[in-house]
C-alpha cells in the first residue's frame, strides 16, 4: 500500500470508528479536528448515515442517531457543514437527546497559513445544555509534515464568541479564545492522533477549558482495526455544580469493506 492510500485508510478508519464510539458528558466539547476534510475530489460530497438501536427484554432501550456530512472543495478553499443528532429512551425515559451542526470554510493564504472562519450550534439534555451557539475565525498552522512518515502536526489560534444557555439559568455571552495543537504519528500498523484544545475567556482568562482526546488505532487486517480512544476534560468554572474534569476510555472496533 502507498503512502498516500494508506494515510487515506488509517483516516476513514479513524473516522468511522469515532462517529460510532459513545460519549459522555465530555461530548459538550465537540472535536472538529477528528473530522475535518481528507482525501476528497473537488466539487461537492456528501454522506448520510442513519442508526437505530433496540433492546429489549430485561432492559428496554431504544435510540435513533444521524450524522449527515457535506464538503465542497475547489482550488481555493473547502468547506465542510456536520450535521449529528441521537435520541434515546430507557424504561421509557429520556436519556439521551444532542445534536450539533457545525460549518467551516477554510482558504488557504500561502503553504505556511490557512484562514478559517466556522459557526456551530449544539444542544445536549445529559448536561443541561440548552443551547450553545458560537462563531469565529482563526489561523491554522502547520509544525511539521512528513507524507513518507505519515507523520503531521498542526496549531491553530482564534477568537471566538459564544453564547450559551443552560436549563434554568440565564444565557451567558463570552468572548473566547480558541487554540489547539493536533498531532497524527503512524508506525507500522498504528496510528497515532491528539488534540488539545485551550480556550480561555478573553476577560478572565482564569476562566478557562482545556480538553485533550487521543486515539490509537491498530490495523489488525486489511478490513479491521482496533480503536482505543481517550477524552479528558478540564473546565476551571463549570456553570453547574459539577466536577471540574470528565474522563472517558472507549474501546471499539472498526470494519471497512
Amino acid at each position: 500500500m502507498n503512502p498516500l492510500n494508506r494515510r487515506y485508510f488509517f483516516t476513514r478508519i479513524l473516522l468511522i470508528g469515532l462517529l460510532f464510539s459513545l460519549h459522555t458528558r465530555s461530548a459538550a466539547q465537540v472535536n472538529i479536528e477528528t473530522m475535518r476534510p481528507t482525501a476528497l475530489e473537488k466539487g461537492l460530497s456528501q454522506s448520510l448515515k442513519l442508526n437505530f438501536k433496540l433492546l429489549s427484554g430485561n432492559s428496554n432501550y431504544t435510540s435513533l442517531s444521524s450524522a449527515y456530512r457535506a464538503d465542497y472543495l475547489t482550488e481555493t478553499y473547502k468547506s465542510f457543514v456536520i450535521l449529528n443528532l441521537k435520541y434515546g429512551h430507557r424504561h421509557s425515559a429520556l436519556f439521551i437527546n444532542r445534536g450539533f451542526i457545525h460549518a467551516r470554510l477554510i482558504q488557504n493564504y500561502s503553504k505556511h497559513i490557512a484562514w478559517e472562519s466556522f459557526a456551530q450550534k449544539e444542544y445536549n439534555d445529559f448536561v443541561n445544555l440548552q443551547n450553545r451557539q458560537l462563531f469565529g475565525f482563526g489561523a491554522r498552522l502547520p509544525i511539521h509534515r512528513h507524507v513518507n512518515k505519515l507523520t503531521a502536526l498542526h496549531a491553530g489560534i482564534g477568537v471566538m464568541f459564544e453564547e450559551e444557555k443552560l436549563v434554568s439559568k440565564r444565557p451567558e455571552k463570552t468572548l473566547r479564545s480558541t487554540n489547539y495543537i493536533n498531532g497524527k504519528w503512524a508506525i507500522n500498523q498504528l496510528l497515532l492522533s491528539s488534540v488539545v484544545y485551550f480556550q480561555p475567556k478573553l476577560d478572565r482568562l482564569s476562566d478557562f477549558r482545556l480538553t485533550n482526546s487521543n486515539s490509537l488505532v491498530v490495523n489488525l487486517s486489511k478490513s479491521a482495526s482496533l480503536i482505543i480512544s481517550l477524552q479528558c476534560r478540564y473546565d476551571s468554572r463549570p456553570n453547574t455544580p459539577v466536577k471540574k474534569y470528565d474522563i472517558e476510555l472507549s474501546n471499539g472496533i472498526a470494519l471497512t469493506f
